[in-house]
């Protein structure tokens, strides 16, 4: 779960080394919630393996978590994140495309 300042680059280059430094099978995720999920794991070679988890502040007391696709997000990653979020006693919800991805859905 990376959580840097809201800075496309530097997530793009903090994904780049986490893909380097991670085994095949580790998912990524980000808790950004404007940002295109799709362009930052166009900096992995997994970018089926990579989603968002947008935890609303504060943390501790917000219940909902975005769980968010990009383009090439597996179904697997989204199940995968949403048990996580759910085993920390989150509702979540699912989101297709971030509003950079094009159009913003929630299912």
């Amino acid at each position: 779960m990376e959580a840097v300042i809201e800075n496309l680059d530097l997530k793009k280059s903090v994904f780049k080394e986490l893909d380097a430094l991670c085994r095949p099978e580790v998912i990524l995720s980000t808790n950004t919630s404007s940002m295109s999920i799709t362009e930052i794991a166009a900096a992995t070679k997994r970018p089926d393996k990579v989603c968002g988890m947008h935890f609303f502040n504060p943390v501790p007391l917000m219940k909902l978590v975005e769980i968010i696709r990009g383009f090439g997000t597996s179904d697997q990653t989204v199940a995968t994140a949403t048990a996580l979020a759910k085993k920390m006693g989150k509702i979540t919800v699912e989101v297709k495309k971030t509003l950079r991805d094009s159009s913003s859905t929630a299912a």
